[in-house]
């Protein structure tokens, strides 16, 4: 009985510990399709993914995101933020002059500004984008 007890209570220890590992998430809040991008990505003038407009998009389950930057076209400006980082199980939020970024607690740690370009300075990855 012992032996049981101590099988099941290392299982369930297992299944917490699995359910407690969270995906990053990305929240667009701008009303146009956004490019997501490493530096070398960025260097490349390619997106390692896109988000639709009002969109969302979900990480490797327990991942966190590394240096990568948003970009978009819109309002005939092309948009572009700086660098950030998600932890592990964190989150960020895409507004169209900031992007915020938040722990899995919802606690805010970082704000990273979004400037914008005239329409002639948009990489190539926009120019077919409406």
């Amino acid at each position: 009985m012992k032996r049981f007890m101590i099988a099941a209570l290392c299982a369930a220890a297992l299944i917490m510990a699995a359910g407690t590992a969270q995906a990053y998430a990305i929240y667009n809040h701008v009303d146009h399709k956004v490019c997501v991008q490493t530096p070398g990505a960025e260097f490349f003038l390619i997106c390692n993914f896109t988000i639709s407009a009002n969109g969302h998009h979900n990480g490797s389950h327990g991942s966190g995101l590394g240096t990568h930057c948003v970009q978009w076209k819109g309002e005939g400006k092309c948009w572009l933020s700086q660098n950030f980082k998600i932890p592990k199980g964190g989150y960020a939020r895409i507004y169209k002059h900031e992007v915020k970024i938040y722990k899995h607690n919802d606690e805010h740690i970082d704000t990273k500004a979004v400037h914008w370009a005239e329409p002639s300075d948009c990489p190539l990855p926009f120019n077919d984008w409406p």
